[in-house]
């Protein structure tokens, strides 16, 4: 990977976390998935595919755990 596109996969990922946990931005959150997402380590089955999946299983994170969080990077590989 480039230099170029390593920095805007890192910014794509830290505003999707961003929208996601800290700004509680359910909409912005999924505008950053890919229609044809695969998650693996997450839901019930360790692989969520597709945006409305991965939507569904971010929702149940979001009513588990529903105040915002600061996210603080070490590093960024």
């Amino acid at each position: 990977m480039e230099q170029g596109q390593r920095k805007q996969a890192e910014e794509t990922v830290r505003a999707f976390f961003a929208a996601y946990l800290s700004d509680c931005l359910f909409d912005k959150a999924l505008s950053y998935q890919d229609p044809e997402v695969r998650w693996i380590g997450v839901g019930t089955s360790g692989m969520v595919t597709g945006r409305e999946a991965v939507a569904r299983t971010l929702q149940e994170a979001i009513r588990a755990q529903p105040w915002p969080c600061e996210i603080v990077y070490d590093s960024v590989r």
